[in-house]
C-alpha cells in the first residue's frame, strides 16, 4: 500500500512538471492572453484533464473581478480532478486533494497577478 501511494505521488509529480510545461505551451497558443489552462491528474480514472478558463471580461484590479476569476478557477479545478472520491479511502482523498492543490497552483502561476494569489490565500 505504501509503495502504491508513493508510485501514485511520483506519477502525479512527474505529470505536474510535464503538465506545467505542456500547459504553458498550450497557454501560449491557440488561447488568448486572458485565458488559463487548468490541468489536473484525476487519480480515480487515471486521466490528465484540462479546461480553459477565460478572464477577458473581468477587471482584475477590482476585488469582484478577482473573486469571480477564483470562482471560475475553482470550478475548473473541481472538473479536471473529478470525480471526487466517494468511498472513505484515505489514499483516494489524499490523491484528490493533491490534484486540486497542484491544479490550483499551476493556474495561479499562469495568471501571475499578486492580487489574485493574495485573494486565493485570503480565502476569496
Amino acid at each position: 500500500m505504501l509503495i502504491r501511494s508513493f508510485a501514485v505521488l511520483a506519477a502525479a509529480a512527474s505529470l505536474a512538471v510535464a503538465g506545467h510545461a505542456s500547459a504553458q505551451g498550450a497557454y501560449d497558443a491557440p488561447y488568448g492572453n486572458d485565458d488559463i489552462v487548468v490541468q489536473g491528474y484525476a487519480p480515480s480514472d487515471g486521466e490528465v484533464k484540462s479546461e480553459v478558463v477565460s478572464y477577458a471580461d473581468l477587471d482584475l484590479s477590482a476585488p469582484a473581478g478577482t473573486s469571480t476569476l477564483l470562482r471560475r478557477i475553482r470550478g475548473a479545478v473541481r472538473n479536471v480532478c473529478s470525480p471526487e472520491p466517494i468511498a472513505v479511502e484515505l489514499r483516494d482523498g489524499a490523491d484528490y486533494s493533491a490534484c486540486r492543490q497542484e491544479a490550483m497552483d499551476r493556474a495561479l502561476d499562469q495568471v501571475d497577478l499578486p492580487q489574485v494569489t493574495d485573494g486565493y490565500r485570503a480565502g476569496w
